[in-house]
């Protein structure tokens, strides 16, 4: 089954398994042509040979001396003033406050005289070249990248672009989020520094009831890549929360949103957008109140120079691996083998759920206690209550209950 499939326009908008099926609102051209503009002039980086001498205003000659300077990060390469202006055909005062704009930017550049400027290397840097660096040709071919500093959410943008017909492949990463969204309406807290977000966008042919096998691909492959990406991880550390958390040592460190549209003649995906955020350290000032008892980062001292844009790549190379053939299921040994949940006593959030389970009982009890069993084919969460029946949860959300005192 091809994930890249491009369907019919007639559609509703759908977020994970919830079951909820909602139209939606589509904005005006000339709104959504102001939004794109509005994000992109937050974007970190563009290609500078589109920018065109004359014509270059402070935020786009910025972006054009950074895409020059991540080229050449870790080489002893470096540009002079001269040059650089001679390449954007603007003066070398303008290339100087540039350069002063990305240093108070937190950009740390090096310029030495009479050998020009240049990005050190250790500066975890996120980059479309540096995350090319570690894409394998399948990868680099499918997927266009864009790297942003900042935006309100990946995902919104993102769906505002695959409404303007963007392509399947289309990556948009952010240092940070200002109004970053999790499941069920939830804030995804997305601060500057402590992480990566990125959103991807697909046009699966594939039933809108199958979509959660996004989610699960995109946490196994996430779990893949961090492992890949931090050798000081060990094989298997990365746990999956069914349906969609990464944990590391009981800890949170990385949450999946899958939203899409649903064509309503074929009743199957018109595209999805398939967000990731990874929690990589403790945010400056601490985590917030809610959050301290779980979210998580990395061991310290485990991400280098480069990280960032290597566990970009790394989850890109693993996504599409597992997702080329959707009804093969490559991902679904993994997601099993890394549930954290199963064979774990849990409490089913039924607030959480719409609609409830998909198969089983007519239980109405509030939030009732199951033992967590296993993955099912379509991966439901499979439970067992005390009387012995058993529920194939397709949505929704469980609480791991304590172990009990057996002193």
């Amino acid at each position: 089954m091809n994930i890249n499939n491009l369907n019919d326009k007639k559609s509703a908008s759908i977020t994970d398994r919830s079951g909820e099926l909602r139209p939606d609102v589509l904005m005006p051209a000339d709104l959504k042509s102001h939004v794109l503009k509005s994000e992109n002039v937050k974007s970190g980086l563009q290609d500078p040979n589109n920018l065109q001498s004359g014509n270059l205003k402070t935020g786009n000659l910025k972006s054009g001396v950074l895409q020059l300077l991540t080229q050449e990060q870790g080489s002893p390469k470096a540009y002079s003033g001269q040059e650089l202006a001679a390449h954007f055909g603007v003066t070398r005062a303008a290339v100087w406050k540039a350069i002063e704009a990305l240093r108070k930017d937190g950009y740390p550049i090096e310029g030495r005289r009479n050998l020009g400027y240049r990005l050190i290397a250790e500066y975890d840097l996120v980059s479309e070249p540096l995350i090319r660096r570690h894409l394998t040709p399948e990868a680099a071919g499918f997927y266009q990248i864009e790297c942003f500093e900042s935006v309100s959410s990946t995902n919104t943008l993102l769906k505002t672009r695959a409404a303007n017909g963007a392509l399947a492949g289309t990556v948009l990463t952010a240092e940070m989020q200002t109004a970053g969204r999790g499941r069920m309406g939830r804030i995804f807290y997305s601060p500057k520094g402590s992480g990566i977000y990125l959103s991807l966008l697909l046009r699966p042919d594939l039933p809108a009831a199958n979509a959660v096998q996004l989610t699960a691909a995109a946490a196994a492959a996430g779990a893949l890549a961090l492992e890949a990406s931090f050798p000081g991880l060990a094989d298997g550390s990365v746990k999956i929360k069914w349906v969609n958390d990464l944990f590391l040592n009981d800890h949170k460190i990385c949450g999946i949103l899958t939203e899409g549209m649903l064509s309503m003649e074929s009743g199957k995906l018109d595209y999805a957008v398939v967000g990731i955020g990874f929690n990589l350290r403790e945010p400056d000032g601490g985590w917030p109140e809610e959050l301290k008892e779980i979210a998580g980062g990395l061991p310290d001292g485990i991400a280098g120079s480069g990280a960032r844009a290597r566990l970009i790549a790394e989850f890109l190379n693993h996504f599409l691996a597992l997702t080329k053939d959707l009804e093969a299921q490559h991902f679904l040994d993994e997601y099993r083998a890394r549930q954290l949940v199963v064979g774990q006593n849990v409490e089913i959030i039924r607030s959480a759920y719409g609609t409830g389970a998909a198969s089983g009982s007519d239980e109405k009890a509030a939030n009732p206690t199951a033992l967590a069993v296993g993955i099912d084919d379509d991966c439901c969460l499979i439970v067992r209550f005390a009387d012995g029946h058993e529920e194939h949860l397709n949505s929704g959300e469980v609480r791991i209950l304590p172990a009990p005192d057996r002193s």
